[in-house]
């Protein structure tokens, strides 16, 4: 939708039901009751940038609460990756500033009742402080990284074969899914086979006959080819 200002109740409906009829989307971004709707955001961030990542959640939040405040009816809640990640490094800077300095204050005491003395306590606070800070400056520096190269290798080639023997198992998979879409709990279920019957639909000019699985392995192996190079930058098959 380009506009909205020509929205009609009728074509409002329109659009609900057709939102609600999209399995990659019912349930999953839409509620039942379309009153909630998810927006999926991926951000492009530099590797091991935690300013990046702060800064970009922040900025977030920032517009979440700016929402709430134009919009008083509307809640705006901020979930995924990111968030979970940036949730560490706060959870350190709020311990820093009141279970370390805490801690230091117990040690104190208890050293002062142990030693009886001020200098000794005063060379022992310096010792542990200065073990802590080289302690922290030797893991940050010394620290070994995963190595991306060799994950990315790994992960191609699982692609590679999963891109082969994903034919294959559309039959199989199909059974299984309505079975879980049919157990108590289950809210959504995510599966290629929908992406695939999508890519069908869309490739035989939208005709609901053509909403199925290709017939023919190479097909199917095209289609899923020309799905994942139309993905946006930074998304793939996995995300």
């Amino acid at each position: 939708m380009e506009s909205i200002d020509n929205l009609t109740p009728q074509l409002l409906a329109k659009i609900e039901a057709i939102a609600q009829s999209e399995p990659i989307l019912a349930r999953r971004l839409i509620s039942e009751d379309s009153k909630t709707t998810g927006i999926n955001v991926t951000l492009q961030l530099p590797l091991d940038d935690q300013i990046a990542l702060t800064t970009a959640v922040e900025y977030a939040e920032a517009m979440a609460a700016r929402l709430e405040a134009e919009i008083p009816h509307l809640t705006v809640a901020i979930t995924g990756r990111s968030p979970l990640s940036n949730s560490f490094p706060r959870a350190s800077i709020k311990d820093m500033t009141l279970l370390m300095p805490l801690m230091f204050g117990i040690i104190v005491i208890a050293l002062v009742g142990f030693l009886r003395s001020f200098w000794g306590t005063a060379a022992t606070l310096f010792v542990i402080i200065l073990s802590v800070i080289s302690a922290m400056g030797a893991a940050g520096f010394m620290g070994v990284k995963p190595d991306r190269h060799l994950r990315c290798r790994i992960l191609h080639c699982i692609r590679g074969v999963g891109r082969y023997l994903q034919p294959r198992i559309f039959g199989p998979s199909r059974g299984f899914t309505i079975w879980l879409r049919t157990q108590p709990g289950v809210v959504h279920v995510n599966v290629i086979t929908d992406v695939m019957k999508r890519l069908s639909k869309s490739m035989h000019g939208d005709a609901a006959s053509r909403y199925r699985l290709p017939d023919e392995r190479n097909l199917a192996a095209q289609y899923l080819l020309l799905y994942e190079m139309s993905l946006p930058y930074g998304l793939d098959l996995n995300s």
